[in-house]
């Protein structure tokens, strides 16, 4: 279940707003079990937050980043604080969670990658027509505007870069946690929970073409 955006990382109050949610798993959440419980919930939010400082600033905004990086170090610490009660099925889930989040966030990035993209050629074409017509004043206003769009795509490329970075880290510091055996049986429930959701799925479609 997604939750609902709570303040947003461009707002004075946010800072504020992550104070007290830390303060509270601390002193008013007890037992691990609990304080994963309330820190999936808490990624939840940070997912929500990512997703609008996406449609508002852009999927490799300041802001989003901001949230999303939070969202890692929660995953991490519920995580950590699953497998002090060995509950693996609730890593697992966590992960799956985690990744079909991620893959979606990817396609966000990829989406404004390609808007610019799209940008960057139609205004060669529109560089070209202009000298081709000897238009100095749409050319010189295409090539402005091909200077911007190309900075705008490299600083996506280079933001691009770091969040790959930033996913790396989080997940390398989350397996140096884990014992062979736990990184063998996360594996094998994650296959099994893929393996049920094709499964799932494939059933759901037959269901409606059947009816």
């Amino acid at each position: 279940v997604e939750a609902e955006a709570g303040f947003a990382p461009d707002n004075f109050l946010y800072f504020f707003d992550i104070l007290a949610e830390n303060i509270w798993q601390r002193v008013a959440v007890f037992g691990n079990t609990a304080k994963a419980d309330y820190l999936v919930h808490r990624i939840r939010e940070r997912e929500a937050e990512a997703k609008q400082m996406a449609r508002d600033k852009g999927a490799l905004s300041d802001e989003a980043l901001d949230a999303l990086g939070r969202k890692f170090e929660y995953r991490r610490a519920a995580a950590e604080l699953s497998l002090k009660d060995s509950n693996l099925e609730k890593v697992t889930r966590m992960q799956v969670d985690g990744f079909s989040f991620d893959n979606e966030y990817f396609k966000l990035i990829d989406s404004e990658r390609g808007e610019v993209e799209k940008r960057i050629d139609h205004l060669s074409k529109e560089i070209s027509d202009a000298r081709a017509e000897k238009d100095n004043s749409k050319l010189e206003y295409s090539i402005k505007e091909m200077e911007k769009s190309r900075k705008e795509f490299d600083t996506l490329s280079e933001r691009e870069s770091k969040f790959h970075l930033t996913l790396e880290s989080a997940a390398q510091r989350f397996e140096d946690t884990l014992t062979g055996a736990e990184k063998a049986k996360i594996l094998f429930n994650r296959i099994e929970w893929e393996e049920k959701k094709r499964s799932d799925a494939s059933d759901a479609i037959w269901k409606s073409l059947l009816k």
